[in-house]
């Protein structure tokens, strides 16, 4: 069993913790980027009813299990799915997984196709080589600068993939040992959560080429705050790991040779919750965070908590806590 010490979000170090644990290390990132972007026993005892046994996925729906391919990846886009979490892997390196039209629209499919199959439950984003991703491809713009209706079309594409990863019932899980860029930094300030390794930076550089992050700025906001987010909107400054998990844009920092397995084992606990009520619950969530009045939020999500106890899997699970045996979800058998 692994055991480092870890620094979560909210700040305390703890030590000999199993698995989800980090060292901290100082890092400060060297290379800016010219990129710019479009952009507690009850819980003890809970946790241990909420995990059957390790199911193997059989395929389906055009997925296969991470024994090979699947043919649903694409050439920027990787896919494996092995029980029910899908990993998905930005691989175009030659362009530092820049955000294209292309690589956009991929990234686009690839979450639609997964969220239709009923056998995956979560996604993790992540990438190879050095970058997550250095936001949008300068040449693609400048190539479409004097063309209005196309450089619309590249920002609202961009748009379509952010609000997809919020509005997928998938919770999405970015893990990132890189650097994130402008739209790159945007796309891992709009996932669910991120847990990055050591060395992962963070900026918004837009303003120091003229074109500001504007719409990164929409992502960045809403996830660390109006103060951080001009902070790097208006020096492109580069975050740290340390700085972005202080500011809330990271969820925990994990040396990044075990990132992948930490990332993971995340997925993994999340994975054992119904899906329909993880979805609901995820969708909720950010429709009363939308909510500019609290009364509001509470009587939305109120009514929503009064109809998911009406759930076959809240009469389950409630039923099993109470009667001390492990719930069996409606979804147990994909």
């Amino acid at each position: 069993m692994l055991r480092t010490t870890h620094r979560s979000a909210g700040g305390l170090a703890r030590t000999s913790k199993p698995l989800f644990s980090t060292v901290l290390r100082s890092t400060r990132g060297s290379a800016a980027s010219t990129t710019i972007s479009s952009l507690a026993s009850t819980a003890s005892r809970t946790q241990s009813l909420l995990q059957p046994p390790a199911l193997r996925l059989p395929l389906a729906s055009g997925l296969r299990t991470s024994s090979g391919s699947t043919d649903i990846s694409t050439e920027r886009v990787g896919v494996e799915v092995s029980y029910h979490v899908a990993t998905v892997t930005l691989q175009d390196q030659k362009t530092r997984n820049c955000l294209s039209t292309t690589m956009m629209t991929d990234l686009y499919n690839t979450i639609e196709k997964l969220e239709a199959n009923p056998h995956v439950k979560v996604v993790i984003l992540t990438h190879t080589g050095k970058v997550f991703s250095s936001g949008h491809n300068l040449k693609e713009l400048q190539l479409t600068q004097e063309t209005t209706g196309e450089t619309k079309a590249i920002f609202e594409t961009c748009n379509k993939l952010m609000l997809k990863v919020r509005s997928t019932r998938l919770p999405v899980i970015a893990s990132i040992s890189g650097f994130a860029t402008a739209a790159g930094c945007q796309l891992a300030a709009t996932a669910d959560m991120c847990i990055v390794g050591e060395g992962a930076t963070f900026s918004t550089p837009g303003v120091s080429i003229g074109l500001f992050c504007h719409t990164p700025g929409v992502a960045l906001g809403r996830a660390v705050g109006y103060k951080a987010a001009m902070h790097m909107l208006l020096t492109g400054d580069i975050f740290t790991a340390e700085q972005a998990l202080r500011c809330g844009l990271v969820n925990d920092i994990v040396p990044t040779d075990s990132l992948a397995e930490h990332t993971r084992a995340v997925a993994d606990r999340i994975a054992k919750a119904p899906s329909a009520v993880v979805g609901l619950g995820k969708r909720t969530f950010y429709e009363q965070m939308s909510q500019g009045d609290v009364a509001q939020a509470y009587s939305s999500a109120g009514k929503v908590m009064q109809d998911n106890m009406m759930y076959p899997d809240a009469k389950e699970g409630i039923g099993a806590f109470i009667e001390k045996r492990p719930p069996k979800w409606t979804d147990a058998d994909l």
